[in-house]
């Protein structure tokens, strides 16, 4: 087969030639060009198995008083060392793949698997590399607009970030507006939800009221405006929070989160709104007040009332210790001290904050009388 191909070729002395779709490899395959060949060519001269330069090519045509090499592929195709040298040497060069034929095909069929274009491929051609450094120069072109490109929008970021900084920098540090309890404060109060609030939690800054303010708002909507069952979602308490004008200007959510941790870390005491808001829900979780199911919160109602009277005896007792410890003329222990230490019937003011009720007013009572009994103006 590979015999009488070379005869088809050098008896013929002419071909039909494809086009040729350049390509840059992968990843950049994108750039590509269609090179237009002549659709026949008719040799002046077609030899087999000429030497030339070491090489020996299947048949050796000239086109327009040029070498051009003409490969014929049965079972191999041409070796990578041969289309080296012929791309170093410059030939123009083809391959006719008839590895598709029977073995037993007869010489019309090669003949006319030989004259189909379908079946040749360009192995070189000076346009074919011409279109190669076309293309190469297209993708060195784009790879510069490219990083100027990027090179632009990362200024543009930065001059954005520290911007950003020095916004929420100067906004930070406007001072809390002060005014009278509001209605849900007030409400928040007279449920005995008061050691809950007025805690001053990192990102607090952010808020244009003190955070008294903007928790008791939360406690209303969280405990005492809703069912057990009702679940507690984050965002709608922060819309509910920017809708009550109780965030400073530029402290709504900031969705990039390079952008966020920038400010986090360069502006002291910001942190993204609803991180703070999440911090007090978590916070108000770790008293008992609320349960987390399958990541979504909901109040606990029984859980609430223990942990609000532990809350109450905790502050009554703090309260004591600092009145004595203003009083006393002789110095006190240690508050953490004193609170490990059996004071009341052997047992500590820590063991007394879970006692039952009727053990903690008795000691509430001997608390206060003692705590009187420093007042200087008690003595004889």
């Amino acid at each position: 087969m590979h015999r009488l191909a070379k005869e088809v070729v050098v008896s013929e002395r002419r071909l039909r030639l494809p086009h040729h779709d350049v390509r840059l490899p992968p990843p950049n395959q994108r750039f590509s060009r269609l090179v237009r060949m002549p659709r026949e060519v008719v040799f002046e001269s077609a030899v087999a198995e000429v030497s030339v330069d070491r090489l020996r090519p299947d048949v050796l045509a000239t086109f327009r008083g040029r070498p051009f090499w003409v490969e014929i592929r049965v079972r191999h195709a041409v070796p990578p060392e041969k289309l080296a040298d012929i791309r170093a040497a410059d030939r123009t060069a083809i391959e006719i793949d008839l590895s598709g034929l029977p073995l037993d095909a007869d010489r019309f069929a090669i003949r006319d698997a030989v004259l189909d274009p379908e079946l040749v491929t360009w192995l070189h051609h000076a346009k074919l590399n011409a279109a190669v450094a076309e293309l190469e120069e297209k993708l060195c072109a784009d790879r510069a607009r490219r990083a100027a490109k990027k090179a632009c929008a990362e200024q543009q970021a930065r001059l954005a970030d520290r911007r950003a900084v020095t916004r929420i920098r100067e906004v930070v540090g406007l001072p809390w507006r002060e005014a009278p309890p509001s209605a849900e404060e007030v409400r928040v109060k007279a449920a005995g939800l008061s050691p809950l609030i007025d805690r001053h939690m990192r990102g607090s800054a952010c808020f244009i009221v003190p955070p008294r303010a903007w928790q008791s708002r939360v406690l209303c909507e969280t405990l005492l405006n809703r069912l057990p069952w009702e679940p507690i979602q984050p965002g709608p308490l922060l819309v509910s929070l920017v809708r009550a004008g109780m965030l400073k200007p530029g402290m709504l959510r900031q969705d990039d989160v390079a952008r966020r941790d920038l400010l986090t870390s360069a502006v002291d005491g910001y942190r993204d709104p609803a991180e703070t808001l999440r911090a007090y829900l978590d916070a108000l979780a770790d008293k008992g007040l609320l349960r987390s199911r399958s990541g979504i919160l909901f109040p606990v109602e029984a859980a609430r009332s223990r942990s609000l009277e532990r809350e109450r005896r905790a502050v009554l007792v703090q309260r004591s210790f600092d009145d004595a410890a203003a009083k006393a003329r002789n110095g006190m222990l240690d508050f953490r001290e004193w609170m490990a230490a059996p004071v009341h019937n052997g047992r500590s003011p820590r063991e007394m904050l879970d006692a039952a009720a009727a053990e903690w007013s008795a000691f509430a009572s001997t608390l206060q009388s003692a705590v009187s009994m420093l007042d200087p103006a008690a003595e004889p």
